[in-house]
């Protein structure tokens, strides 16, 4: 007898648990619509796609981070990509080669050995995808 009662609290449990369930597709129990923000009472208009293609191309003050922000990724990549394969190369003492990149233009500075070494960083920061330019900065030391 308990077995049928509990079977029957659970079978009630998960029928009540199913009817509470919005169905967007049920007419009878409709979802209810959200309601757009609004500024001391008026309504907010949509976003145009006028608004979405400014944004794309920098146009507004939030388009124009979007872009820098990219840029800065890109750069900061280069960079990274820069350091590891300045510190691959068996000739170079990497540790002593600062870099820095702005808008792909990667900038050398720091202390190398010889001349032939300062020739050999800018060929290696060349060779990066994305690099436009190489400002070798480097101060040879003899």
């Amino acid at each position: 007898m308990k077995k049928y009662i509990t079977l029957i609290s659970l079978a009630l449990a998960g029928g009540l648990a199913v009817s509470g369930c919005e169905s967007p597709r049920n007419p009878a129990n409709p979802v209810p619509q959200e309601q757009p923000p609004t500024v001391n009472g008026d309504a907010t208009p949509p976003a145009s796609s006028d608004a979405s293609a400014e944004l794309a191309r920098g146009d507004s003050p939030a388009g124009a981070s979007m872009q820098s922000t990219g840029k800065a990724v890109d750069d900061t990549w280069i960079t990274t990509k820069t350091k590891t394969a300045l510190l691959a190369e068996p000739e170079l003492k990497a540790g002593s080669i600062q870099v820095e990149t702005h808008d792909g233009v990667v900038a050398l500075t720091g202390k190398v050995p010889s001349a032939e070494h300062s020739k050999k960083a800018t060929m290696v920061a060349r060779g990066i995808e994305g690099v436009t330019d190489v400002d070798n900065k480097l101060t040879v030391t003899q």
